[in-house]
C-alpha cells in the first residue's frame, strides 16, 4: 500500500511542478510583452496563459524577447 501511495504522491508532485513551470514561462512571456506595450489585449494574455506545451512556451519567450511590437509577436506566434 505504501508503495502505491508513494507513486501517487510522486505523480501529483510531478504534475504540480510541470504546471508551476508552465505558469512561470507564461508569466515571463507576459512580463516581456508588457515592456513592449503596457496594456496587453486580454485575448493575447489568455492565449499565452493557455499554452500547455513547454517547448512552445520557451519559443514564445524567445519570440517575445525578439519582437519590437505586439503585432510582430502575434505574427510570429500566431497568437
Amino acid at each position: 500500500w505504501d508503495e502505491m501511495e508513494s507513486q501517487v504522491v510522486k505523480e501529483w508532485t510531478a504534475n504540480a511542478e510541470k504546471k508551476a513551470r508552465r505558469e512561470e514561462r507564461a508569466t515571463i512571456s507576459l512580463r516581456i510583452l508588457r515592456r513592449i506595450q503596457a496594456n496587453l489585449p486580454a485575448d493575447l494574455e489568455r492565449a499565452v496563459q493557455g499554452v500547455d506545451d513547454p517547448d512552445r512556451l520557451n519559443a514564445i519567450v524567445d519570440i517575445a524577447l525578439a519582437s519590437a511590437s505586439i503585432d510582430e509577436f502575434r505574427r510570429a506566434t500566431g497568437l
